[in-house]
This record gives C-alpha cells, sequence and structure tokens, in this order.
C-alpha cells in the first residue's frame, strides 16, 4: 500500500493561510495608522521566494494628501549602513582593502586619536564602531538646513538650529573629514575622539561610516557612489535606491518631518 501527498491542495491550504494572515495585518496596521502614530510607512514582508506581502499607508505629503505607496521613496538613514557593509565586503572580496590594515594605508591625511598615537585605527574598528572616533558637536557640521525661514520660527528649537550649517552646501566628504580628523591640539581632542583606545571599546560612530565610504573610494579609485551603485545596488534590482535626492523622482519621495515641524535634511 502506498500514497503520495497532494501537493496541489497543500499550496492551495497554504496560499489560503497566508491570504487571511495578509487581511489581519492589513487591518492592523491600518488601524495603528488611524491612531495618528506615523504621516505614512511602507511595509514589505519577505521570504526566500521574494516579497509576501507589500503595503503603503498615510501620505508621503500630509499637505497634498499624496497616498504613500509600496513605491513611495523614503529616506532611510542609518539603515543605509546596510549597503556601506555591503560595498566594504565587495572591496575586501575583489582585494581591494583588507579589514585589518591601518586606515592610513588608503587615506591621503594621518588619522590617530591623539592619546593612542602608537595605536592604529584598522578598518576593521571602523566596521565594528569601535575605532574610538566620536561623534560629538563637529558630527553635527554634517547637517545642512534648508528652510529660508528657519531662524526666528518659534517652532524651531534655535539652540539646535545653530549646530548646523547656514549655507546651502556642504563641503566634500574628504574635506569635512580632513578638517575634523587631523586633530593635533590635544584641547581639542575630545571633541572628535574618545579615551578609549581603539578597538578596546564600542560607540557607534556615524563619522567613521563615512570614513569607511572614503577608505572604499581611495582603495577602489571609484566614487563610493558609483561602486556602490555598479556591484550593489544595481545587482539588487533597487530602482527607487540612490545616495542622492536629485537622482530619484521627487513626486515619489517621502515628505520627512519632525516633532516641531522642522525639515532638517543631511546633504552628501
Amino acid at each position: 500500500m502506498s500514497s503520495c501527498k497532494n501537493t496541489d491542495t497543500s499550496a492551495t491550504d497554504e496560499n489560503i493561510i497566508v491570504k487571511a494572515v495578509e487581511v489581519e495585518l492589513d487591518k492592523k496596521l491600518d488601524s495603528i495608522h488611524q491612531l495618528k502614530q506615523f504621516h505614512g510607512i511602507g511595509v514589505s514582508i519577505v521570504n526566500k521566494k521574494g516579497p509576501v506581502f507589500q503595503e503603503g499607508y498615510g501620505y508621503l505629503d500630509r499637505k497634498i494628501r499624496a497616498d504613500y505607496t509600496e513605491n513611495t521613496i523614503q529616506n532611510i538613514a542609518s539603515i543605509s549602513k546596510v549597503i556601506l557593509g555591503l560595498t566594504l565586503a565587495k572591496a575586501v572580496e575583489d582585494g581591494h582593502i583588507k579589514l585589518d590594515d591601518d586606515i592610513n594605508n588608503y587615506l591621503d591625511f594621518n588619522v590617530r586619536n591623539p592619546q593612542y598615537p602608537d595605536d592604529p585605527i584598522l578598518v576593521r574598528h571602523l566596521t565594528s564602531h569601535t575605532s574610538s572616533i566620536l561623534d560629538g558637536d563637529y558630527y553635527d557640521l554634517s547637517y545642512i538646513n534648508l528652510e529660508d525661514d528657519a531662524v526666528d520660527n518659534p517652532k524651531i528649537d534655535q539652540e539646535e538650529l545653530a549646530y548646523f550649517h547656514s549655507q546651502k552646501t556642504a563641503p566634500c566628504l574628504e574635506a569635512y573629514l580632513k578638517e575634523g580628523l587631523q586633530t593635533v591640539d590635544s584641547t581639542q581632542t575630545s571633541y572628535i575622539f574618545h579615551q578609549f583606545a581603539p578597538g578596546t571599546a564600542y560607540s557607534y560612530s556615524n563619522i567613521g561610516a563615512g570614513l569607511t565610504a572614503l577608505i572604499i573610494e581611495k582603495a577602489t579609485k571609484t566614487s563610493f557612489k558609483g561602486y556602490s551603485k555598479k556591484h550593489i545596488i544595481d545587482p539588487l534590482g533597487l530602482k527607487n535606491t540612490s545616495w542622492n535626492v536629485a537622482d530619484l523622482d521627487s513626486r515619489q519621495r517621502s515628505t520627512l518631518y519632525s516633532t516641531l515641524d522642522c525639515v532638517i535634511l543631511c546633504i552628501d
């Protein structure tokens, strides 16, 4: 006696279950949106076969009440470090970079924590946030205020606004990093470096991430934007992904909001 499993029936049952979960999830997310906890959000669930649920809720722009959809382009901030990590991995795989190299092997300027001048900062330290590079006041200078009416606006924290550049353009990445990291005056050490030695403690560093991108540029002799697009972004089919907002369809971009209705954008 023998028997076999009816694969068609099994597949049908699975589809019914998945559809039921999708309906319940859609109801739950919509109910959360109705509580006004966010202006707009996109949700995607994937498995090894690809997307199984994709939906948008709310608005990409509350003024014109444009719907937030699964195709809305969203600023992802530090989630972009996933792309940075993959791009670094590709550069390592291609033999351009070694993780245990001194970062100064790749740079046109010297970077050392002045408190530990004999301790090299390794590429691996940048990836593990143990470089001792500090996101202090200097990090705030990587942001630009783009709002013409921000100054003296009672809805905007003027003390916080003073930290940001008032001009409309930012210095290039290398100039910004060189100015901040070439610290030779010990009185300024705490401005950009921690008191611990490289590789001995963890401290999340956005400046360290920017330095990683610069090292990739120097090692590959290609712009970080171009190298990551060629080897990571394009192969993954990420058609609405870019390091520069000018490359994207402005009609599909979501508006950024803060609790004070002040939009502060970081420009690369």
